[in-house]
């Protein structure tokens, strides 16, 4: 699959034209680019790697991004996969780096803050109706269960400008204040088996994205801290699209995230922090 600007996408469902994220070789910067081709020619064989980093099948032809283990001269190359598979000693990038300028706001409220009470909406909100109407926005919390995140939910709500009411086990949060494009936006999500990240977070910087998912796990996901090692963070859906969306946006701050669903149908998403990954016990088989 491919990361587009809608989502994750099957290579042979991509066409010419499309917006694609890619990564340049060197640096690892991350960019939107325009797809200019499609592969016309079907392969006889293809080259399958896979380990718990990489699950990928190239043509022989198909270049890969590769460095190898120890410091060499050719630093970062590509080779065709092919010839990586006669190769010892490479490792394939994982991750990359996005250089997007952050904006001063979005909707016309601060950039970061409004990521975060997207990202916390997103997880536990939903609205009201009236009339046939949506409504009043809920954000689902619980003071006596966890304090801390109420309060830093009221002081979201305060520095947004925003009116809003504790109710006992959830926040009601008024709309009449409320930007009409930023209204429009929380209204379109909805139930949430069918959840979904708004498309123009794909095109924002690092530090906003990190706020719409410090919202999104602070409100459906699971930190696990342990001495001596970096945090496991795990997010929580029902819905398979907010899932896949949520691990693009690990790619777009450095990071890494893998999906599955458990038998009640829940997916996780596990970010793990892994920058490279080696090829030498990736080659799985010739198909």
């Amino acid at each position: 699959e491919i990361l587009t600007q809608a989502g994750w996408r099957r290579i042979d469902e991509i066409k010419v034209g499309e917006m694609a994220l890619t990564r340049i070789d060197d640096s690892g910067s991350l960019e939107w680019n325009k797809v200019e081709a499609v592969p016309q020619v079907f392969a006889p064989k293809l080259y399958y790697f896979k380990n718990q980093s990489i699950n990928m099948q190239g043509t022989p032809e198909h270049k890969m991004v590769i460095k190898r283990r120890r410091r060499n001269k050719q630093g970062i190359f590509r080779v065709e996969a092919s010839k990586l598979w006669k190769m010892s000693e490479c490792l394939v990038p994982l991750t990359g780096v996005n250089n997007k300028i952050a904006p001063a706001s979005l909707f016309g409220y601060d950039a970061e803050d409004i990521a975060e009470f997207l990202g916390w909406y997103i997880s536990e909100g939903n609205s009201k109706i009236k009339n046939g109407k949506k409504t009043t926005i809920i954000i689902a919390q619980d003071k006596k269960a966890n304090p801390e995140k109420c309060e830093r939910l009221e002081d979201l709500f305060d520095r947004l400008g925003f009116s809003w009411r504790y109710y006992g086990n959830a926040y009601g949060v008024g709309v009449k204040g409320m930007s009409e494009t930023l209204r429009a936006e929380i209204y379109k999500q909805p139930k949430s088996d069918g959840k979904f990240i708004p498309k123009l977070f794909f095109e924002q910087p690092r530090n906003v994205i990190e706020k719409l998912l410090a919202g999104l796990i602070l409100g459906d996901g699971c930190i696990t801290r342990s001495e001596g090692r970096k945090d496991a963070v795990n997010y929580f859906t029902k819905s398979a699209q907010l899932a896949g969306d949520v691990q693009a946006l690990a790619v777009l701050v450095n990071k890494r995230a893998t999906v599955r669903q458990r038998k009640t149908g829940l997916y996780v998403v596990h970010f793990g922090y892994k920058q490279w990954a080696s090829v030498d016990d990736a080659k799985h088989a010739i198909v």
